[in-house]
């Protein structure tokens, strides 16, 4: 199965999302039960802007996968534009099965998301604190630095999305997201 996986990355990273598509979908085929099946299929949907079919195949690997927080990690990260309630729930799931955890490897990563869903619903501080304690527990995460940096200029906080935005920069130099944000 990795090397369909990796077959699949390639063809994604060669611009040919639809063969990419193929192949997961086959491998789902063949292994209905994986999880990692279906979470490998539904980042490929997000790519290609199908939403909703993204969100099925993502609950279909959280249901495979309710007890470890790591799957159900990405299966929150691939539903929440498709299905923002689904997402929740996983991350809830997450929360039960690490409340114990004094550190979560992902926890910065689950900031980041509840960040994001809290944004798009319309709870902007929340999601800004959110965001902010992704972005302070991991600085160079991918995309929230440039995320929270947004956030703070949407609320008229100029001056603190520049800082976020230096700071996130020194953690990921040359990121072209947020080299962008910052002209």
């Amino acid at each position: 199965m990795d090397a369909e996986f990796d077959r699949a990355y390639a063809l994604h990273e060669e611009g040919r999302d639809e063969e990419a598509l193929a192949v997961l979908r086959a491998l789902v085929e063949q292994h209905p039960e994986s999880a990692e099946a279906h979470l490998s299929l539904a980042p490929m949907l997000v790519v290609l802007g199908r939403f909703a079919d993204s969100a099925e195949s993502a609950r279909l690997g959280a249901e495979r996968a309710w007890n470890d927080p790591y799957l159900l990690v990405r299966a929150a990260t691939t539903a929440w534009h498709g299905d923002p309630a689904a997402a929740k729930v996983y991350l809830g799931r997450v929360d039960e099965l690490t409340g114990w955890a004094p550190s979560f490897a992902l926890e910065a990563e689950v900031w980041h998301l509840k960040g994001l869903l809290a944004w798009s619903e319309g709870e902007r501080e929340t999601g800004v604190e959110l965001l902010a304690r992704a972005f302070a527990a991991d600085p160079g995460g991918l995309g929230v630095g440039a995320d929270l940096a947004l956030a703070l200029t949407e609320l008229g906080r100029s001056e603190a999305a520049a800082t976020v935005l230096e700071q996130a920069l020194a953690a990921r130099p040359g990121d072209a997201r947020l080299l962008a944000h910052r002209d």
